[in-house]
């Protein structure tokens, strides 16, 4: 089971994609880390860049909802800046 020690490096690793994402072109850092090579991440960058395309991505899918039930939504430009929505 994971503990918040466990997760404190990844949650990091978000804030710092974020505060990127936000300070400069949205979409050309979201292709920067889309082209990264995954070979050359540690398990923590994986980890943050699976979560950060996945909430991030143009014109792309997340789904929401509290139970079973799944709902597709479009992701919504800047939904990234309150990053709440990671956690």
């Amino acid at each position: 089971m994971l503990s918040n020690m466990d997760i404190t490096p990844l949650i990091k690793e978000l804030k710092d994609m974020i505060k990127q994402h936000n300070t400069n072109n949205a979409k050309d850092f979201y292709m920067t880390v889309r082209e990264q090579e995954i070979l050359n991440l540690n398990d923590i960058e994986i980890a943050a860049r699976f979560l950060y395309l996945n909430k991030t991505g143009f014109n792309g899918l997340y789904r929401v909802n509290s139970k079973v039930n799944l709902m597709y939504l479009l992701i919504k430009k800047d939904m990234i800046k309150n990053s709440t929505v990671f956690f």
